[in-house]
């Protein structure tokens, strides 16, 4: 019986020009962004991603251009409560899709960030996490090959900044280390639509991400799945 959405709204239709609008919300959310691997409601377990915070738009999906911008915090789930966000931890960033130069593919330039603020020393285990600062700029292609029946999605995402770890017997002693962050994924999928009532479609995916070489360097080079299909 837990709330998934609720949130209030302002809607202006015409702010930007004929049927391109501006939209501002605050409240629980749920959320999904570009190909989902980063920001997606993840609905093959029994609970589903969702965040508390605000989130501001720009023109909309039928628009040649829409830009999404948002600044969230992560739900935590309870078991005999309601749920709460984790005050420790944001995710912001922006998405911007283009297109007016084809109307068969979509160019998306984003950016996404999460931060934590850490807190070593709790005695609560899950509430014990280390600080963390990542930047993760982004582009992705998507579109068909004009009426072949392919189509294709391309997306590459670069990472950097501060990750940090653990280390302890027990929360009186608990410290942390930061590591510089830098990390890597890409992935492409091409697809084929048949011609068929049933519109059956065969893909094939290929996607990399980096991992950590070593933890005992000053470098942490897993790939950070943020909170989408990992």
């Amino acid at each position: 019986f837990e709330l998934i959405q609720g949130y209030g709204e302002l809607y202006f239709e015409n702010a930007l020009g004929h049927n391109r609008p501006i939209s501002i919300r605050a409240g629980r959310q749920s959320l999904e962004l570009l190909d989902r691997r980063l920001i997606g409601n993840n609905q093959f377990r029994n609970t589903t991603n969702n965040f508390e915070g605000y989130r501001l738009r720009f023109g909309k999906k039928q628009n040649d251009w829409d830009l999404d911008t948002f600044a969230l915090q992560p739900v935590e789930r309870y078991k005999y409560e309601f749920d709460q966000p984790d005050e420790d931890t944001w995710i912001y960033g922006a998405v911007l899709s283009l297109k007016q130069w084809s109307e068969l593919i979509t160019i998306q330039p984003y950016f996404l960030g999460r931060k934590v603020n850490g807190d070593p020393k709790n005695r609560i285990s899950a509430d014990r996490k280390a600080d963390m600062d990542i930047y993760a700029p982004g582009l992705r292609v998507y579109g068909l090959f004009w009426d072949s029946g392919f189509d294709f999605d391309a997306d590459i995402n670069k990472q950097f900044g501060r990750f940090g770890s653990l280390t302890g017997s027990n929360p009186t002693n608990y410290s942390q280390s930061l590591r510089q962050h830098d990390a890597l994924a890409y992935s492409l999928e091409l697809g084929y639509s048949f011609d068929h009532d049933w519109k059956p479609r065969a893909s094939v995916y290929y996607g990399f991400g980096t991992g950590d070489k070593s933890s005992a360097d000053n470098l942490n080079q897993r790939f950070d799945a943020f909170y989408g299909f990992n």
